[in-house]
Order: C-alpha cells, then structure tokens, then sequence
C-alpha cells in the first residue's frame, strides 16, 4: 500500500491510496483472466528391471509403464543376457555401447541406468535369446509428463 508523506494535503494523500489500491485491483484481474499454465513437478522416477529374473529368459516386469524423464535400471540377476533397444538407441550389458561398454551379452553382475525422455513405447531384447518382438523381450512405455490449467474469473 502507497502512503503520502511529508504532506498536509488529505486529499493528496487519499488520491496516492486510491491509485495504489486501483492499480493492485487491476493487476489481479488482468492474472485472473489470462489463467495459469504450469508443467507438473515432481522427481524423476527410479524403476528396475531385473535381467533373467528367477532363472528364466525373461525380464520382469515384461511391460513397465514410466513418465517422460523417469530412469530404468535393468539388473542381470543371472544368465548369459543384455538388452537392446529394438530400434537400436540403446545396446546395454556390462556397460552401453557408446559410453564405455560394448553392450554385448555377459553372464556377469550387471546393471545399468537409462533415462527416458521421450513419451511412447521403447520394445527391447535380449540378442543371446530373442530378437525385435520375439523371445527374451520386454517393453517401456513412456507416458508424458501432463501439464495442468488453472484458470479462475473475476465476476
């Protein structure tokens, strides 16, 4: 709130108020009509998958579900395995290929974390026991990150 100092003036002084309490009830109208747009925040999600899980040529889970910059670590429990991406971004194992492993199958205590950005499906095998689609497969769907509106009026 403006006062007026240094002044006899009582209207002077009311019109410095009157303009600061105009001028405030403006701005709150102008923000209440435009409405508000704001990404959701929380912290990124850390899921496993865990590589050859109780013996078997699986993954488990078989499909896990995320949101857009959730991480996935794939854990080899056991067994000859690696997982690469169907379509090619990724090729893991005892480190990724690209960023100082090579990705191929290994029967080693393994394990390794991956981030996801982009919404959509991301299918993946294991080259030792399947290919794209067939096999030892698994498969991550990536949902997006929503985004909320809020809006209000002024009558």
């Amino acid at each position: 709130m403006a006062t007026a100092t240094a002044s006899n003036d009582k209207s002077t002084a009311f019109r410095a108020v009157g303009l600061a309490l105009v001028g405030g009830i403006a701005a709150l109208v102008a923000s209440a009509q435009t409405g508000i747009a704001k990404a959701e925040t929380r912290p990124s999600a850390l899921y496993t998958v865990l590589v050859g899980a109780r013996g078997e040529l699986i993954y488990e889970p078989p499909v896990l579900t995320i949101r857009a910059g959730d991480r996935v670590r794939f854990i080899n429990v056991g067994g000859f395995h690696n997982v690469i991406a169907d379509d090619n971004s990724f090729r893991c194992a005892n480190g990724c290929e690209g960023d100082g492993g090579s990705g191929a199958p290994s029967n080693a205590f393994w394990s390794f974390t991956l981030t996801f950005n982009t919404p959509g499906k991301i299918g993946y095998y294991c080259s030792a026991h399947g290919s794209p689609g067939s096999g030892m497969i698994g498969e991550i769907q990536v949902e997006p990150v929503s985004v909320s509106l809020q809006s209000f009026s002024v009558d």
